[in-house]
Formats: structure tokens, sequence, C-alpha cells
């Protein structure tokens, strides 16, 4: 299989802020993003129950600014029922023409691979060609199967310093992988983000905000962190990069996923 993930990286940002509550955050960030963002879009723990004209035409901004987005879709740590992940990635698809699905909560252990290989491929059935998998934690290496990018961590600065990255993740290119880092003080936010470089992820997010919502309202350094991924952070050959490990880019794990029906798939 092909997968999508073609991008060398850059910030990918929760917009998990609506319109009408937060008009200033989604100002601030159609005016920033460009084709190294993608956004992921979260109504209301997913599509919501009907299409936001508002949203829609912020949407088409994102787009037509070069960045992706993402449908958010929560997996309920793998106890999540089929048949409405389907409807929520249609839903996404139809409403706001995302580009692709940001799965929530996933369960990385080697018995759900299953269900996630399915899910993933239920996402391009609905034509979300790009999978990302918020697993929180290093998920088993098979799951870089079928996912174009993989969340190992989303937390606090604190714990982010001591994430441990495992030697067959070390192996992969650091576009498969990217990390969500809040409670962050501002003018710790260039270190972190040449952590997450060191630690072999080329996707990150990095905010001030704390607490069990940290998305709820848009990083203030999002310019800082722009400015910092157009500098090269996130490329070893730059000066900007900072680390020192540097990795060999192998070619993504072999795949197992077909089909661009949009019909509803056949599970069983």
């Amino acid at each position: 299989m092909q997968l999508n993930g073609s991008w060398r990286g850059g910030l990918l940002v929760p917009a998990f802020f609506q319109p009408d509550t937060a008009a200033a955050d989604w100002r601030r960030l159609i005016g920033a993003v460009g084709p190294e963002c993608a956004v992921v879009l979260n109504v209301d723990g997913g599509a919501g129950p009907r299409p936001a004209a508002k949203l829609q035409w912020m949407v088409q901004q994102l787009k037509y600014a070069g960045a992706r987005v993402l449908g958010y879709v929560d997996t309920c740590h793998g106890r999540c029922a089929r048949e409405l992940v389907y409807r929520e990635l249609v839903r996404h698809r139809a409403w706001y023409r995302v580009d692709g699905v940001f799965f929530d909560r996933v369960q990385g252990t080697e018995n759900r691979l299953p269900l996630y290989r399915q899910l993933a491929g239920m996402s391009r059935s609905a034509d979300c060609a790009w999978v990302v998998l918020n697993t929180a934690g290093y998920p088993h290496p098979r799951y870089l199967d079928f996912a174009d990018l993989v969340l190992p961590f989303e937390g606090p600065m604190k714990p982010h310093e001591n994430l441990h990255v495992p030697a067959w993740a070390e192996q992969l290119p650091r576009e498969r992988f990217g990390h969500l880092v809040n409670d962050t003080p501002e003018l710790m936010t260039d270190q972190v983000l040449r952590q997450i470089a060191t630690a072999n992820a080329g996707w990150a997010y990095v905010t001030e905000q704390r607490g069990w919502h940290p998305w709820h309202k848009l990083a203030m350094t999002l310019h800082q962190q722009l400015s910092a991924v157009r500098r090269g952070v996130f490329d070893p050959k730059s000066p900007a990069f900072g680390g020192s490990r540097h990795h060999q880019a192998t070619q993504p794990l072999a795949g197992v996923i077909q089909g661009n029906s949009v019909s509803l798939p056949h599970w069983s």
C-alpha cells in the first residue's frame, strides 16, 4: 500500500475551539497557516449534529492557504462502534471536505490491530485519505503499516523530557511521528520543539495551555512555532534542528489496506 504521508513534517494544530466562542483564535489561525500545517477539526467530539456554515467557510480558508484539514473521530480506546465511526467519517468529508482523519484515544496494542487496520481502510473508503492515530504512547510497530502518522506523545512538558524512543521507531522517517505538548512556558517553546525533533518526530504542536482540555484555545506561540518550522527545526541538515542524533529514513512498513470505494464497507 502507498501511504499518503509524504509531507516532511510541520505543525499539527488541534482546533478544538468553535467560531462562535473563539472567533479571534480562528482569525489568527487562518492568517498564519500555510502548507506546513495540518489542522484537526473537532466540532463537538466529532463532526457535530449538522454542518456549520461559519466553520465551512473557515475550513475553506485553511485549505486555500495550503493547510491539510483532518476530521476528529474518538475511538474510545477501541470500544467504538464501527457504524458510528463510518458515519462520522462521511459527515466530516461531506460537510467540511476534510483531507483525512484524526483518530483519537487509540489503543495501540497488538490485539487491537485488526480493528484499527479496518478503521484506516474505512477512512480511505470515505475519501479521508490521510490517517493519523493518537496512541499517546508508542504502539505496536505494525500500526505503522496503515497509519500515515502516529502520535506517541500527548501531554505536559515535564513528562515529555523523559520520553523514551524505541529502536524500531528510530529507524522510520521522522514524518511518521508527532508530539502534542501542553503546559509549556512560552520561553520554553523552541527548546521543546528541538526535543521533539531529536526524538525523531516531524510533526508537533506546543501550547502554554494546561488542564484536562488544553486544546480549547490557540497557542500564543503559534507564529513562533511556524517560524521554527520554516527555519527547518525538523530538518537534520538545518542549523535550526540542533539535535545530536541523526536518523536514516527507511521505507514504510509493508501495508495491507486497499480500497477506494465510497460505498459502505462490508465488515466481518
